[in-house]
């Protein structure tokens, strides 16, 4: 029961920092992006 327990809590956990880390590139883009106004031109 605890393995099931553990794996059904580590799911959602992974898929919560998958969408935590995703959001952060697409912020870091757009800072980068920001930045950068010479770069994006190009």
């Amino acid at each position: 029961m605890g393995m099931h327990v553990t794996s059904l809590t580590v799911v959602p956990s992974l898929g919560m920092m998958r969408s935590f880390q995703i959001a952060f590139d697409l912020k870091g883009n757009a800072l980068l992006a920001d930045d950068s106004p010479h770069s994006h031109e190009c």
